[in-house]
């Protein structure tokens, strides 16, 4: 009876683990898309041809019933989603349910569709978040580093004032760029966690917010970043030997770069090229052994951007090549009866 007892519990401790198991994975990877609808151009007053609606990893298109149907159905471009769209018979007025999946269900996926019957046409732009953030913590005033814990989420940052302190007093949004934060209401000076949300605008382009945190006698502020690159980097010889005399550290949307101390320091830096890419080089004095660290955003995300830079002492010169790779795209084929 003991023998029988012991395999029933072990039974149902396996069947409620895998019934909590597959919960936890699906909570993980289903995103029940937001979508735009814009009409195509070339063929106006299309809007009200078309009614779309979105469920778990789905958007569902309705060609209107008095029209013409759905004659075709296409992906323009995936970002981070893989979609299949399943057969339909051309001119169908019934729901035809295209469906996504995200290779990285932890970052942001971006699908654009187009949908057309005989005389319109809508393209539909899905979403689904996010992004978790490169954090930066810095002193607003001075020694306020140990008085906030901060960490980060999908889409989000928690931020914990030091118990043993006066708790968050103030919350607030410096800057943001590319994105929309949502600050919940808190009680001034909690103890608790506050946790601000955000949304990028659009996930082909970096974005960056910043806030500050404060208590009574301490403020940081608090930079996130979304869509960030450490580029890849090569260093050749302009001049012959050259070297050995810089020393090229890559950083996020940035690089930095250190000429010899015991040379002639840093000269010149200038950009030879930059594609897909806007560089910053910040004021330095001819002759500098300090670092001297550019930056750059990448225009566009989910394409390369290559920078070629040139750093030059009295004697010695050198190319300085950065490379952003794409980010892998999945575009799933066209529907079979569009080909």
């Amino acid at each position: 009876m003991k023998t029988k007892n012991t395999l029933f519990m072990f039974l149902v401790t396996v069947v409620v683990m895998c019934l909590f198991g597959v919960t936890a994975t699906k909570a993980q990877t289903t995103c029940t898309p937001t979508f735009t609808v814009a009409g195509d151009p070339g063929f106006p007053g299309s809007l009200a041809e078309f009614i779309v609606t979105s469920g778990p990893n789905s958007l569902s298109v309705d060609a209107n019933n008095a029209g013409t149907g759905l004659q075709t159905l296409t992906v323009v471009s995936s970002i981070n989603a893989t979609v299949t769209i399943p057969a339909f018979t051309p001119g169908t007025t019934g729901v035809v349910t295209p469906t996504l999946t995200r290779p990285d269900p932890n970052s942001g996926a971006q699908v654009v569709l187009r949908a057309a019957s005989t005389f319109h046409a809508v393209f539909i732009t899905l979403r689904c978040g996010g992004c978790t953030p490169v954090i930066t913590v810095t002193n607003d005033q001075p020694a306020s580093l140990a008085e906030f814990i901060v960490t980060g989420g999908v889409d989000s940052v928690a931020i914990d004032a030091n118990n043993a302190g006066t708790g968050l007093r103030t919350l607030t949004v410096v800057s943001a760029v590319n994105a929309t934060v949502t600050i919940p209401a808190f009680t001034p000076g909690t103890t608790g966690v506050v946790t601000p949300t955000f949304s990028v605008t659009n996930i082909t382009q970096a974005a960056t917010i910043r806030l500050r945190a404060a208590s009574l006698f301490h403020s940081v502020f608090i930079d996130l970043r979304c869509g960030g690159c450490t580029p890849v980097i090569t260093v050749t010889n302009d001049q012959p030997a050259s070297l050995a005399e810089f020393i090229v550290t890559g950083g996020v949307d940035s690089v930095a770069i250190d000429a010899n101390n015991a040379g002639t320091g840093l000269r010149t830096l200038t950009v030879v090229s930059a594609v897909n890419a806007t560089v910053t080089i910040p004021a330095f004095t001819p002759g500098t052994t300090g670092v001297v660290t550019p930056t750059f955003s990448v225009t566009n995300i989910t394409q390369a951007a290559t920078i070629r830079l040139r750093a030059a002492s009295l004697f010695h010169s050198v190319f300085i090549d950065l490379v952003c790779a794409a980010p892998p795209s999945s575009n799933a084929p066209e529907n079979p009866q569009d080909q």
